[in-house]
């Protein structure tokens, strides 16, 4: 399969899954890749948006636009309210910043539970993962067994792409993007854990005040240092 094309292999998952198919959507350019890719075959495709409460409001008014553009049907996900407040209560909304067990737990509880009830009764996801993102994606596969999530098949369509070849696809297909990569930003997720990529690095504005090898959250790799439940 990784000898595919991308195109070819979002046409394989939607012939394939059909509707235990998700798309996993942040909004970044590279799942607005898939979302266009996708858009022309899967009609009746499921997309699924976890809201960690944390989100920048430039994201949500972008997310206006890309209804505008593609009349797509979302689900969204958001934080068990009860989990939230305890950790909120043991910990405040900021202290993850000085522990990184903590902000593992923070993720685990506004980002990945809610992506594990996305998912549920599906049998694949997609996601816009990347192997030029470097790290732990850089060994990526295109379609995989998910190694977090068991029983699931994983698409990654673009993870042979680079960086130009996202925005060279995003031109070419006037594919709308969140207005945050003008300020330089090359990743954007939550708020407090977002920032302007000032090395050129894509992952380098997440997480930034921890070790470039721990600058994940669980939700796409296994760590050993697992949140606590």
């Amino acid at each position: 399969m990784d000898e595919r094309s991308a195109t070819e292999v979002v046409n394989w998952a939607w012939d394939t899954f059909k509707e235990d198919l998700v798309l996993a959507c942040g909004f970044v350019a590279d799942d607005m890749v898939l979302l266009d890719m996708l858009s022309r075959v899967a009609p009746s495709l499921k997309i699924a948006v976890v809201d960690s409460g944390r989100l920048f409001p430039e994201t949500y008014e972008f997310m206006d636009k890309v209804y505008d553009r593609y009349r797509c049907k979302v689900s969204f996900f958001t934080p068990d309210t009860g989990s939230l407040q305890r950790y909120l209560c043991a910990n405040g909304p900021n202290e993850f910043r000085h522990d990184h067990k903590l902000r593992l737990d923070c993720c685990e509880l506004r980002r990945h539970e809610p992506l594990r009830r996305a998912l549920d009764g599906c049998k694949a996801w997609m996601a816009g993962l990347r192997r030029s993102q470097r790290g732990k994606r850089a060994s990526v596969e295109k379609v995989a067994l998910d190694a977090v999530h068991a029983g699931l098949v994983k698409i990654c369509p673009l993870a042979d792409w680079s960086w130009e070849q996202v925005w060279a696809y995003v031109k070419e297909h006037s594919v709308p993007t969140h207005p945050f990569y003008e300020k330089g930003y090359m990743s954007i997720g939550c708020a407090p854990c977002t920032r302007p990529s000032r090395s050129g690095d894509e992952r380098g504005g997440r997480w930034w005040w921890e070790d470039p090898k721990e600058r994940e959250d669980g939700i796409h790799f296994t760590f050993e240092d697992e949140p606590s439940k």
